[in-house]
């Protein structure tokens, strides 16, 4: 995901160099030249490509962060069986509060290693589902 920021910025910044080609060239007398057409063509169609993988982006990290959040209320069910919606989701968004459930559950049942790695998988999940919204974020900061 990080790479993906840096290819972004990168292929913003070419796009953003192939602009001000144009400009450059508009200013000059070589405007109605078919090549001067071409490069404005080839810039338009180059901004709308990059929107539309960067929009088709955006949602497969949406779908994905979606998932994972799923699958911790989903585990966070299975470790507190009487929890209700709304502390399945305020677990789901604290990974402390998860911490301290596990710990509560490990002492408490000895039943340690599945709730050991239970605890480790919401904990990976989390900081993947703060990652996406820090590539996100980029995004939109990119436009």
């Amino acid at each position: 995901m990080q790479d993906n920021g840096v290819l972004q910025k990168s292929i913003k910044s070419n796009i953003n160099i192939m602009k001000h080609d144009i400009d450059v060239s508009k200013a000059g007398p070589l405007k109605d030249e078919p090549e001067f057409r071409c490069k404005q063509m080839m810039h338009k169609t180059m901004t709308a490509k990059f929107r539309d993988v960067l929009r088709t982006s955006q949602s497969i990290q949406t779908e994905f962060k979606n998932a994972v959040e799923n699958r911790m209320k989903k585990q966070i069910r299975l470790a507190k069986k009487d929890a209700t919606e709304e502390e399945v989701a305020a677990l789901a968004r604290d990974p402390e509060a998860v911490q301290k459930l596990m710990q509560d559950q490990i002492v408490g049942t000895k039943v340690h290693s599945k709730v050991a790695n239970t605890v480790n998988d919401i904990q990976k999940k989390y900081e993947a589902i703060l990652a996406l919204e820090k590539s996100v974020n980029e995004l939109f900061e990119l436009f």
